[in-house]
Formats: C-alpha cells, sequence, structure tokens
C-alpha cells in the first residue's frame, strides 16, 4: 500500500520512503492555486540503479562537452539566435517539455564562431518522439555533411546526434555558416539544440599541452 512509498512528514505532507529522496509531497488542496503536472517513474531497485548509471553517464558526457565546445545557440532565446544571425524566413517554434524548437518548410541557418586549427564536431539535439516526415540535410559553408531523418529515433526523451565535420571545411575559418535544408518533402527541424565542439582527439592534445 502507499505506506511502503511515503512516510508522514510536516502538518498534512508526506515524505517519500525511498532511500535518497528528498521530495515532500503536498496535498492537492494547499497547491489549488498553482497549476503543474508531474510525471513519476516506477522503477523498482534495480530499475532505479539503471536510472542513475545512466544519469551519470550523461552528466559525463555534458562535462566533456562543455569543456570542447566553442559555440552553442540557446534555440528559442531571441538574444542567441539573433547574436548568431538566424536565417529561417517563415520557421515557427515548437515549445516542448519546457524547451523550444524551431522547424521550417524551408532552410534553417546561423553563424558560428569556430576554431581555424581544430577538427570540430556539431552536435545537435532532437525530440525522440519526433514521428513527422521529417527528413534534412546539415550542411557547413553549403555542403552537405549529414542528412537527418525523424521517425520517433528514441520516444519520451530529446537526444543528440553528432556529425564530424570535415576538417577541410573549417580549416583557417573563424566563423561557419550552419544550415539545416529540407530534402524532399521533408521540413528542417525540429532543432531543439546547436553546439559546436572540437573533436575529443583534438581536445585531449590541447588539454595535455
Amino acid at each position: 500500500g502507499p505506506g511502503r512509498w511515503v512516510i508522514p512528514g510536516g502538518t498534512g505532507a508526506f515524505d517519500p520512503a525511498a532511500k535518497d529522496a528528498t521530495t515532500t509531497l503536498i496535498p492537492f488542496y494547499r497547491q489549488y492555486d498553482k497549476p503543474y503536472i508531474v510525471y513519476w517513474n516506477f522503477e523498482n531497485l534495480s530499475q532505479w540503479d539503471e536510472t542513475q548509471k545512466a544519469a551519470e553517464a550523461e552528466a559525463k558526457q555534458q562535462k566533456d562537452e562543455a569543456a570542447r565546445q566553442i559555440d552553442a545557440v540557446a534555440i528559442g532565446d531571441d538574444a542567441s539566435e539573433a547574436a548568431h544571425k538566424l536565417a529561417a524566413e517563415g520557421s515557427t517554434l515548437t515549445h516542448f517539455v519546457g524547451r523550444s524548437g524551431r522547424g521550417n518548410s524551408g532552410s534553417i541557418g546561423y553563424t558560428l564562431q569556430a576554431d581555424p586549427d581544430a577538427p570540430l564536431e556539431l552536435v545537435c539535439e532532437y525530440w525522440g518522439n519526433d514521428n513527422n516526415p521529417r527528413g534534412f540535410q546539415v550542411q557547413i559553408d553549403g555542403q552537405t555533411i549529414a542528412s537527418q531523418t525523424l521517425r520517433r529515433p528514441k520516444p519520451g526523451e530529446f537526444f543528440e546526434a553528432s556529425y564530424a565535420i570535415p576538417p577541410e571545411l573549417t580549416r583557417g575559418k573563424k566563423q561557419i555558416a550552419l544550415a539545416f535544408a529540407p530534402q524532399g518533402r521533408g521540413t528542417a527541424g525540429l532543432i531543439f539544440g546547436v553546439k559546436l565542439l572540437r573533436a575529443a582527439a583534438q581536445a585531449e592534445k590541447t588539454a595535455a599541452k
């Protein structure tokens, strides 16, 4: 019963019984003026351990990417997109799960700061439930480096896709033009994040100097 999951806390409140839990449950009548929706994962201890390992791996990946990052675009942030010279006439923003994603029946373009002396990697974030017939090319200075389709690749979560950029496309350049261009009857996006990183091997060499 519920007694296995929560224990009495303060007046009219309950604390979760799970180890390391820090959330306090408050009756709805005390929160009626604060609209909210909460989704809970129901897991046994083995599943919880796997979730923790996945979270730790993700945190490690984010730390690694932050150390290698040269530039990034905050999609939906007016200042960030303007600073990166957004070129996407007719594009729209979709707000979902606290995030903003940009899509367009035409192209979406940004100007990114680059490292003229290092191999680079582009990392883009997408929504894993996207099941629209979207197909688009990822281009650097007009040259296609990848084709991307989104057909529910990772349901229920955002995911990142990494694209190695051929060194000859960035060598000697302090800026590059990034574009997402529809192919066939597809559309560009939805794109929820853009990061430009030094390639992992290059970042390790730089750190060793």
